[in-house]
């Protein structure tokens, strides 16, 4: 019958340091550090002398040491705890060695600070042995039963409900289960600023107590996943429940008899061993669960009711964990059985009880993800008894319920069963939060803009992102987080680059494991055109910075402007050809002070590159740039790869080609020995003129080979580079 007494004792141990995931926990505190006033912060009220850190803890090293300070007060401390109407607290508690006489320790809940005699509080007296619950000096309830030794440690449970009504609970380390000592009503109006306090005194003697492993937590948020109460009067649907052995006689849906004078399942076997069948039902959740049900006898020879849980259909008896309520006619007691039959071992337990048979009993059974169980008979009732075991289901991912009940040696026996609900914890899950719309307002024809927006995650889980698209031209995404942690945000990098003059209004759409994913978000932006000229205005500006700066001398910088003024005169008489050479010099200057070392990578890049822009503007859209849509300037009927000017050249080249349609366009240079030196264009280009300028910088003289491929065609220049 005690077969699982370590299981029981393993369990007990570490009951402290679980907190169930019911619960969100508030306060922990195992004073591991050797610090009070840490973590959380701690409170030494009236006699701080009193309170002490001692090497001599329940599950670590450290615990604290409590007691009365030299005939004059208790030791006592206090800490705020962040809870609300409902909330458990659990301590674990011994008997303060080598100290003879009276001793006492207090627990209280205060509204505000602790004053000494204020609020709830709990106490406990040794010779006399007692537990007192006191409002303010007013004794609430008195139980003398309940043991208190100098050997071991024991566990305090205090839970209070929403309305205010505490249940107490007791039990040494060793102990199978606990007792409860008392229930009891507070009187508070409200708890809006609680604080827990522990106390430990004598009677005129350094009586007290050492403290360890507390824990605060408050209920957190649990669903329904399965409820039968029978008022359809079918055992076929909502739920289903399916029979194994298929002996539908021995179950049926009692119309007048259920708790609370509400139909109720009925189940029964003339002789229980040889008619075994039983109902069973999946319960929609995961490992952790709390079934509640209620029980009445259906006879006078009733002797069996069970409820069983195991991993997915029931298709073999009494697989997973059985909780049996069992009559012995050897003996005339009841007893509460626990039986693990999982892996085809088969152990149980079990412990007397008590039955009333002419009421409705409360059965209620939680299993947390570590297996481990607390089973209540008779909650809240005259006899309500706890056990506590672990079970060895190694998976239990899809749990479905089971019950039956009968008699033994051909008696009928049976049960009645009513109001079945399974609650388990609301699943984690994320819950995304979406950027604003996106707006670029305006942004120049062919030029790149890019915003970082953030995605934001408020659920429980991480935000797991799959893809981030949109739809439409102009926009591209750069990159988005793969996971969004809970209560954190991640960004996302998108581009915007107008292709055409005018507005764009797109969808970006977020691919996600939210429950409503996909989800979108607008995105917009407005491409507008700059005339060339206008873009020389700009060239020229940044030239004269870099001379105010100092990275080119006056001469170097007249040298740069005259060209771009000359390019633009040219552009003013409608002269592109012209035009675009005088740019390509201005390019070829730059490269020049680049490879002369007057100007640095870092400034003399961006004005070549500006510069190119200008030059793929004006062969795309003409002198003005006016017509974005439609290129400006006529499109050639095939494609074309002119000749390089100039060509022998030093330091660099420049040529054209010609697209009839738009093209991918790939152009490279090669040495003769066929090595890629250098890509120079592998894009889209739209159809036209395109004019092109290329640097050979530290490359060795000798001659080279330009390739341009496109669609079906391909084209090779030599050039000749000279020194």
């Amino acid at each position: 019958m005690r077969s699982n007494l370590i299981i029981y004792v393993i369990f007990t141990l570490i009951i402290s340091l679980i907190i169930s995931s019911q619960a969100e926990n508030i306060l922990t505190d195992d004073f591991e550090d050797g610090n009070i006033s840490s973590n959380p912060q701690w409170t030494e009220v009236d006699f701080p002398q009193a309170v002490e850190m001692v090497n001599t803890g329940h599950n670590s090293e450290w615990s604290v040491e409590l007691y009365e300070w030299q005939s004059q007060g208790y030791g006592t401390m206090s800490t705020p705890i962040n809870v609300t109407d409902e909330f458990e607290i659990i301590f674990w508690v011994k008997y303060r060695p080598n100290q003879g006489g009276t001793s006492v320790w207090r627990a209280s809940v205060t509204d505000g600070e602790w004053e000494a005699n204020e609020g709830f509080i709990i106490s406990r007296t040794i010779r006399p042995g007692r537990f007192d619950a006191i409002w303010e000096r007013q004794l609430l309830r008195r139980n003398t039963n309940v043991a208190y030794g100098n050997a071991g440690w024991y566990r305090m449970r205090m839970y209070r409900n929403p309305d205010g009504l505490w249940s107490i609970y007791w039990k040494h380390e060793t102990d199978a289960s606990e007792i409860l000592v008392f229930e009891v009503e507070d009187n508070f109006e409200n708890l809006d600023d609680p604080h827990f306090a522990i106390q430990g005194s004598g009677h005129y003697n350094e009586g007290g107590l050492l403290f360890d492993d507390i824990s605060i937590s408050t209920p957190d948020n649990w669903q329904v996943t399965l409820e039968e109460r029978f008022t359809d009067g079918e055992l076929d649907n909502n739920p289903t429940w399916y029979e194994y052995n298929n002996h539908r006689g021995y179950f049926a849906v009692n119309e007048n008899l259920g708790h609370d004078s509400s139909p109720c399942g009925e189940c029964w076997s003339d002789y229980y061993k040889q008619s075994y069948t039983s109902l069973s039902t999946p319960m929609n959740c995961g490992e952790e669960f709390k079934v509640d049900l209620w029980i009445h006898q259906r006879t006078p020879t009733f002797s069996i009711f069970s409820v069983g849980i195991r991993q997915g259909e029931y298709s073999a008896p009494w697989r997973g964990v059985q909780v049996r309520i069992n009559y012995h006619d050897l003996d005339g007691h009841w007893y509460l059985c626990y039986w693990d039959h999982e892996g085809g071992v088969s152990s149980h337990n079990e412990h007397r009880i008590e039955y009333d048979p002419d009421r409705w009993a409360n059965l209620v059974m939680k299993r947390d993800p570590e297996g481990n169980w607390i089973v209540t008979w008779d909650k809240n009732g005259e006899y309500e008894y706890t056990l506590e075991f672990q079970d060895s289901i190694q998976e239990l991912d899809n749990p479905y319920i089971w019950w039956d009940g009968g008699g033994y040696y051909h008696n009928t026996g049976g049960a009645y069963i009513d109001d079945i609900v399974v609650t388990a914890p609301v699943a984690d899950e994320p819950e995304i939060v979406l950027p604003n719309p996106i707006d670029f307002g305006e942004v120049e024809f062919r030029r790149t803009a890019v915003q970082t927006v953030q995605v934001g995650n408020v659920g429980t889980a991480d935000l797991e992102i799959e893809s981030v698209t949109v739809s439409g031209n102009g926009f591209e995404i750069i990159d988005f987080p793969a996971i969004v942690e809970p209560e954190s945000t991640g960004d996302i990098v998108i581009s915007f680059t107008p292709g055409e003059v005018g507005e764009f209004f797109e969808m970006m759409t977020i691919q996600s494991n939210d429950a409503e994913s996909p989800a979108d978000v607008t995105v917009n932006g407005t491409g507008v055109r700059v005339s060339p000229q206008e873009l020389h205005e700009r060239l020229i500006q940044e030239c004269i910075s870099l001379r105010s700066e100092g990275a080119i001398n006056r001469g170097q910088c007249n040298g740069l402007v005259v060209k771009l003024e000359h390019s633009i005169t040219r552009l003013n008489r409608g002269q592109c050809r012209p035009a675009v050479n005088q740019i390509n010099a201005f390019i070829n200057h730059v490269n020049d002070l680049i490879e002369d070392e007057v100007l640095t990578e870092e400034y003399g890049r961006p004005l070549a590159v500006e510069a190119q822009f200008i030059i793929d503007l004006i062969n795309d859209f003409g002198v003005n740039g006016r017509d974005i849509q439609q290129p400006g300037i006529q499109v050639p009927d095939d494609f074309f790869l002119s000749e390089s000017y100039p060509n022998p050249f030093n330091a660099t080249t420049v040529f054209e080609y010609g697209l009839p349609e738009k093209s991918r366009v790939t152009i490279r240079v090669f040495d003769i020995r066929g090595n890629q030196i250098q890509e120079l264009v592998n894009s889209e280009m739209n159809a036209g003129h395109h004019s092109l300028a290329w640097n050979a910088g530290s490359a060795p003289v000798g001659m080279y080979l330009l390739e341009m491929r496109s669609s079906n065609y391909s084209k090779v220049r030599s050039v000749v580079l000279i020194k």
